[in-house]
């Protein structure tokens, strides 16, 4: 049984590979630079919001990062807390993911591509987390 497990990771992971080397070959993505809007015109920030929003972005993820360990310490340390509780986690990881989603949607936006091709890249994103935790819960580490 762990022989066939093993095959199939194999031929799963050359699979992989062999679409990853399609798609970089598939399309002159080095040559890509998004044309501005011109039909848009510049709006103005609202009031008290920064030029550059990559600072709020980072204290985020910090918070994120920091949140994240005090719950593993937390969860570890005193295993009767109720952090193992199905909503807890499920709120956890929804935090998480829209995180992750939103970063990655508004930074597509901030490269100049159009809503349509943001949310494309996002829908991306969710299809590769998704097989990986299916690839993970699949293999049974």
């Amino acid at each position: 049984m762990p022989v066939t497990q093993l095959a199939s990771a194999l031929v799963m992971g050359a699979l992989v590979a062999v679409v990853v080397a399609a798609v970089v070959r598939g399309r002159r993505w080095r040559q890509y630079a998004p044309r501005p809007d011109e039909d848009v015109e510049a709006r103005p920030l609202p009031a008290g919001a920064s030029e550059d929003p990559v600072g709020l972005w980072v204290a985020a993820f910090v918070v994120a990062a920091l949140g994240t360990m005090v719950g593993a310490v937390a969860l570890l340390s005193t295993p009767d807390l109720g952090l193992t509780s199905g909503p807890v986690l499920i709120g956890a990881a929804g935090i998480v993911s829209l995180y992750l989603l939103s970063g990655v949607y508004f930074l597509a936006r901030e490269r100049g591509h159009p809503n349509s091709l943001a949310v494309a890249e996002t829908a991306t994103v969710v299809g590769a987390l998704f097989l990986a935790a299916v690839a993970f819960q699949l293999i049974g580490a």
